[in-house]
């Protein structure tokens, strides 16, 4: 999957957010921030968050967030990363604003627009599963068939 991150970004028009302070993760703060979690990050997210955490998809990708009726859909406008600048920083959104907020056993990884979240199941029976907040069941097994199943919304399609 690693190969094809840059793939599916480059079809989603993925860009880095706020280049002046993303920054990516320096050697051992992945590792610190699962240590602080008390969990490790489950593969391929953990990857993927090396390279190209703290981008921005100008495409607003939509997801299906029920399988069973797929005219519902969700979407993702960024993901998390390491930054100097707080409001898009991983680790920062773990332990701030999303605190509470999200159940236990996820990290926030991305959001929408407005204020909805993206988060990945990181422990237990959720470990490496997609969710969208608001919605119980997972909107995909694994961060690869998410990545996969994103596809540019035509509004914001050019």
């Amino acid at each position: 999957m690693t190969d094809s991150f840059a793939t599916h970004l480059t079809r989603l028009r993925a860009y880095a957010l706020r280049p002046a302070t993303r920054r990516d993760p320096k050697p051992g703060e992945i590792e610190a921030f699962e240590a602080e979690l008390g969990r490790t990050l489950p593969e391929p997210y953990r990857s993927f968050l090396a390279r190209w955490g703290r981008h921005a998809l100008s495409s607003v990708p939509r997801f299906d967030l029920d399988r069973a009726e797929p005219a519902r859909s969700g979407c993702i406008s960024q993901f998390f990363g390491f930054s100097t600048d707080g409001s898009s920083d991983l680790v920062k959104a773990t332990r701030e604003p999303y605190a509470g907020r999200v159940p236990d056993d996820t990290v926030p990884i991305g959001r929408d627009p407005g204020s909805g979240l993206v988060l990945l199941g990181i422990a237990g029976p959720r470990r490496g599963q997609v969710f969208a907040s608001g919605v119980s069941a997972p909107v995909a097994e694994t961060f690869g068939e998410f990545l996969q199943m994103l596809r540019p919304d035509p509004l914001y399609d050019e």
